[in-house]
C-alpha cells in the first residue's frame, strides 16, 4: 500500500499538471510539417501562458504585439525578424 504522503503527493501531481502544462506552437512562413501558424504575429495572438514558440527559418515581417503571458522563444535555422515599416533609429531587423 502507498503511504499517504505518496498518495496526497501524487494526487496533487495529477491536478496540477494541466497548469504546469507548455504548448509547442510552431511558426513557419513555408508552411512545413507541423506548423499551427504561419506567421509570428498570429502565433502571439494566440499566445497562452508558458507557451514554447518555435519560430522556424524564414523571414517575419510585421507589427508584433505585446502580450502579457510569460513564454519562450526558440528558433530553428536563423530566422529574421523585421518590423513591418523599417526605421532604423525605432527598430532593426533582429534575428533569433
Amino acid at each position: 500500500m502507498l503511504s499517504l504522503l505518496a498518495r496526497s503527493s501524487f494526487f496533487a501531481l495529477v491536478l496540477l499538471s494541466p497548469a504546469l502544462a507548455q504548448r509547442t506552437v510552431v511558426v513557419d512562413a513555408s508552411n512545413g510539417p507541423g506548423t499551427n501558424h504561419l506567421t509570428l504575429t498570429s502565433a502571439l495572438a494566440d499566445l497562452q501562458a508558458n507557451d514554447l514558440i518555435v519560430l522556424r527559418a524564414g523571414t517575419y515581417i510585421g507589427s508584433y504585439l505585446s502580450t502579457q503571458h510569460s513564454f519562450s522563444l526558440q528558433g530553428e535555422g536563423n530566422p529574421l525578424c523585421s518590423p513591418r515599416v523599417p526605421n532604423p533609429r525605432i527598430a532593426k531587423p533582429f534575428d533569433i
